[in-house]
């Protein structure tokens, strides 16, 4: 999840509404009104740079699937081992479980999931990994994948499912 660092050194998650509010507010002081359409392009500029610039691929797979309307859950994996006592899988107690995309179908059955962590594949280049039949077309797992990647793999799959 992206958050933004405000004026009081606070961080809070990144808010669109709240670009769209200063930009309307900016504009008004020249007494111009944005169009739906321009604020638009302007939401769609601000979340691709995040998206580009700033976002890890598990991050920018959990927007992509957000504006596709997928339910899904984004967290820590194995979040009881993000501790710095933890000795039990690298050297100096450092260990990164890293985080999970959940996808569920409509009934909230789990049909797929995205990791990014400690012994994923495509881990320490920052790429995820998927597993799960629904997605991949077999019951495996696939490694060094970009959010993009995966994304263009869940519609590939339902376009089949849904002909």
């Amino acid at each position: 999840m992206v958050r933004v660092v405000k004026k009081d050194h606070t961080k809070e998650p990144f808010n669109i509404q709240k670009v769209v509010i200063a930009v309307n507010k900016s504009a008004n002081r020249v007494l111009y009104n944005f169009t739906e359409d321009e604020l638009k392009s302007i939401c769609n500029h601000v979340e691709g740079y995040i998206r580009d610039h700033h976002m890890t691929e598990i991050q920018k797979l959990d927007l992509l699937l957000k504006r596709a309307k997928v339910p899904h859950t984004y967290g820590r994996r194995w979040p009881e081992m993000d501790r710095p006592d933890n000795q039990e899988f690298l050297p100096g107690g450092r260990h990164d479980g890293g985080e999970q995309i959940i996808a569920y179908d409509a009934a909230g059955n789990r049909i797929w999931d995205g990791v990014w962590g400690w012994g994923s594949y495509g881990f320490g280049q920052g790429l995820i990994e998927a597993m799960g039949a629904q997605l991949l077309g077999h019951d495996d797992v696939e490694g060094w994948l970009t959010a993009r990647q995966v994304t263009k793999m869940w519609r590939c799959r339902n376009a089949t499912q849904n002909r």
